[in-house]
């Protein structure tokens, strides 16, 4: 699973071997640590619209200050 961030331009690699046969619960393990993974990026996207939205709102009251 690569997650390729567009923000900080890094590339983060998490990959899970599977040369291992996939026994069901193990199946189940992976998956859940795969939605996790998931989890992780959707909030990390979610910090940084809200910091992206800060960064304008503060912007837009330093100018309003200025007039």
């Amino acid at each position: 699973m690569t997650i390729i961030n567009p923000i900080e331009g890094k590339k983060r690699s998490q990959r899970v071997k599977l040369h291992y046969i996939l026994t069901p619960p193990l199946f189940t393990f992976l998956h859940f640590v795969k939605q996790q993974q998931q989890q992780h990026t959707h909030t990390h996207n979610r910090t940084q619209r809200s910091r992206r939205r800060n960064r304008l709102l503060r912007r837009r009251k330093r100018h309003l200050a200025r007039l």
